[in-house]
């Protein structure tokens, strides 16, 4: 922990070691500062005449640290299972504070950093549960968890493939750019290629595709997604539906589908 420079939020150790728990008004006074930090991070969730929620969670995301996560609760993305309840239930987060962090390690540090299982501290709990102000949203301690990546791996071998991964990221952003301008330089152009390539994958691999696209079709037929209602009839594509609307029999079933619908009432 030392090695790491973790730092704990003022007040933290004074609760730990006493015997009243901390209190939502602590919570609320818990640092926000993330910016290429990791952490473990705690949410206050509160509703009008209801006793408060919390939430606690980390965040070691490689490159931008815990406020990608922290963010991710503004775009409900990723969401906790009992927070999502939480929500649903008419509670919102009222504040997101850090309990303790660190700056963001280098690759070899942070795999190990994590591996020693809970520091102690998976069944921690030094209060009364009674005397609780507030109850959880975690389904689980996530100190039981092992973290991903390859343990067998030496620190040298962590950094060369952190290195590769950062790279490769670079590598697939500059393409995303190139890709962006060329569509807004020539948007004509770009959709020819785009659909060059996937006749040439298609060319490639024909079974493959044939799959593919027998799968796409049974799907589009059970959910109904080129679907004309008044015949009630699905079609696998949307050609085939086209078609269809111009047919001289869809074209009458519309003519009467008003009385259609009176007669099923009926």
């Amino acid at each position: 922990m030392s090695t790491l420079g973790v730092t704990f939020a003022p007040g933290l150790f004074e609760f730990i070691k006493g015997t009243a728990p901390p209190t939502i008004a602590y919570f609320k006074t818990l640092p926000t500062a993330c910016h290429r930090r990791w952490a473990v991070y705690l949410l206050v969730l509160e509703k009008q005449g209801c006793r408060p929620k919390i939430y606690v969670g980390s965040g070691t995301e490689a490159r931008s640290g815990v406020s990608i996560r922290l963010d991710n609760y503004d775009k409900d993305v990723l969401v906790a299972a009992h927070v999502v309840k939480a929500f649903e239930d008419g509670y919102k987060i009222t504040h997101k504070g850090l309990l303790c962090w660190a700056d963001i390690p280098t690759a070899a540090m942070a795999l190990n950093s994590k591996t020693e299982y809970g520091f102690g501290l998976v069944y921690f709990c030094p209060w009364d549960r009674a005397l609780l102000e507030y109850d959880g949203l975690c389904s689980h301690n996530p100190l039981q968890e092992l973290p991903p990546g390859d343990h067998n791996l030496t620190a040298e071998q962590l950094e060369a493939q952190a290195v590769a991964k950062a790279k490769q990221l670079n590598e697939n952003v500059r393409k995303s750019r190139e890709k962006a301008k060329a569509k807004a330089a020539d948007p004509v152009g770009c959709v020819a290629k785009i659909n060059q390539q996937a006749r040439a994958r298609r060319a490639k691999n024909p079974e493959i595709q044939k799959a593919a696209d027998k799968c796409c079709r049974a799907k589009a037929k059970e959910n109904k997604t080129h679907h004309c209602t008044p015949c009630n009839k699905s079609y696998t594509r949307k050609p085939d539906l086209t078609r269809h609307l111009g047919t001289n029999i869809h074209l009458d079933k519309v003519a009467r589908w008003p009385l259609l619908v009176v007669d099923d009432e009926e």
